[in-house]
């Protein structure tokens, strides 16, 4: 289709890809998966600090937990 001195593409490209359609859709469906699982596992924990008087004071920082911190930020980049 030509408008002006322009071409306008008729509708959206499709991707140069070879992937089958239901790819994306099973990514998508692993990715909330695992968003919802963490969540439950962090409201899990809230809860169980929460309940449990013991562990209001077991995550006092540390040199130990520094470390451990450490390590896993130096992993994670």
């Amino acid at each position: 289709m030509r408008a002006g001195n322009r071409t306008v593409p008729d509708g959206p490209r499709q991707p140069d890809s070879d992937r089958p359609p239901w790819v994306a859709t099973a990514l998508a469906a692993i990715l909330i998966f695992t968003i919802v699982v963490d969540i439950l596992g962090n409201l899990l924990v809230i809860l169980s600090v929460y309940r449990n008087k013991k562990l209001r004071n077991a995550g006092l920082p540390t040199p130990h937990w520094k470390k451990s911190w450490r390590f896993e930020d130096e992993a994670s980049a």
